[in-house]
């Protein structure tokens, strides 16, 4: 099992680039268990005909503003 660590930073743009058709869609579907909570700790990602578990856990013990 990899120990890896996801980043996530939003962007917020301006506008919309002109031209998107030159580039390559990729969906993704999560699904955060247990559902309905504030703090879910297990994520099912889907990107195409691959799927992903990730367990997450808090970096800093009860701060769950950073998980790992």
């Amino acid at each position: 099992m990899a120990n890896e660590i996801e980043k996530e930073q939003t962007y917020l743009l301006n506008s919309l680039p002109v031209d998107l058709t030159g580039w390559k869609k990729e969906y993704t579907k999560d699904v955060y268990l247990p559902p309905n909570s504030d703090n879910p700790q297990i994520r099912l990602r889907q990107r195409g005909d691959t799927y992903f578990m990730t367990k997450k856990y808090p970096l800093v013990e009860g701060d769950l503003s950073t998980m790992v």
